[in-house]
């Protein structure tokens, strides 16, 4: 099962796919030609790691100008998009001073790297894959292997388990 979902992840077809869901969630809209070649090909070519994707689509200047186009609106819109909820005040003003001094990449990695962030994404994937919410047992595993080793170890765990199995076959009969 592990194969398979290894194959999965590593087509072009699921290249294309990330890239669309991608500009999607983040920039709100289907990416134009260039991008979605440019973006497949870095994920074919192993120059881009597909979970690393969105990190870059939040640090890039259209997100930054959509955001508002301030490092303080930018901030506002890293917290809603990545963490998924609103940051107070002392958080606003804490990355905002941050992104002067790390750049936008630079704030968007320790959003994304997070260990909050890590526990949305087991949380999303839970859902997506399984369909259902994450476990106390996977929330307390997951997040440090997501950190540690990517989201593709994680992905692949999850869709080589006997669960997702199950739930592919009764799905598909």
């Amino acid at each position: 099962m592990a194969q398979v979902a290894t194959a999965l992840a590593t087509s072009r077809e699921y290249a294309n796919l990330t890239v669309a869901q991608d500009y999607q969630a983040v920039l709100g809209r289907v990416p134009d030609p260039s991008g979605m070649k440019t973006w497949s090909d870095g994920i074919m070519s192993g120059a881009v790691r597909s979970e690393d994707l969105q990190m870059m689509l939040y640090s890039s200047a259209e997100f930054f100008a959509k955001a508002g186009g301030t490092n303080a609106t930018y901030v506002d819109a890293l917290y809603k998009g990545i963490l998924g909820r609103t940051a107070g005040p002392a958080e606003i003003a804490l990355w905002t001073d941050a992104v002067s001094t790390q750049g936008k990449f630079g704030v968007t990695q320790g959003f994304w790297k997070s260990y909050e962030s890590a526990l949305r994404r087991v949380g999303s994937g839970y859902q997506r894959y399984l369909g259902r919410p994450a476990d106390p047992a996977g929330l307390a595993t997951w997040p440090v292997v997501l950190l540690t080793r990517g989201e593709g170890e994680f992905r692949s765990q999850l869709v080589g388990s006997q669960e997702y199995w199950n739930r592919a076959l009764a799905r598909f009969p």
